[in-house]
């Protein structure tokens, strides 16, 4: 079942780095809230979720898509498989007519933000224990 197999990644990856992964108090209420409304892609592999994306499309105003959630399991990492979920996320951000992808990433997950700064990604804000960085997306039109 998908929010169970998204549960195991999620506190899976807590028990290893709660200290710079996600600041959340209620893991099944969390991933309870995206399945239920954000859009998500999945990876598997011999039965076993390896890899999540979660993000929304749906702050019209802004147009701005948010990226809630990326994890990719431990003995996946360095395959290549956090760029292409994000490439389908940017992909569907386009589709969806955002302008641009943003995120936080907690400070002490220099992986994470390393990753996202090689993809494209600026920071935008700081906070105390947070980065905010946004990715534009929508493809430029010459006039």
């Amino acid at each position: 079942m998908l929010e169970d197999d998204i549960k195991l990644l999620v506190k899976n990856e807590l028990a290893a780095r709660k200290e710079d992964f996600i600041a959340i108090s209620d893991v099944d209420a969390y991933v309870k809230k995206l399945v239920s409304m954000a859009e998500i892609l999945t990876h598997y592999s011999r039965g076993r979720m390896i890899g999540c994306i979660a993000y929304y499309c749906n702050n019209s105003q802004t147009r701005t898509a948010f990226l809630s959630l990326i994890i990719v399991s431990p003995e996946s990492r360095g395959s290549g498989l956090a760029d292409v979920l994000l490439d389908q996320a940017i992909g569907w951000a386009r589709k969806n007519q955002m302008e641009a992808l943003a995120l936080e990433v907690r400070k002490g997950n220099e992986r994470a933000l390393h990753f996202y700064e090689n993809r494209g990604f600026e920071v935008k804000y700081e906070e105390l224990d947070i980065y905010g960085l946004e990715l534009p997306v929508c493809e430029s039109v010459s006039k």
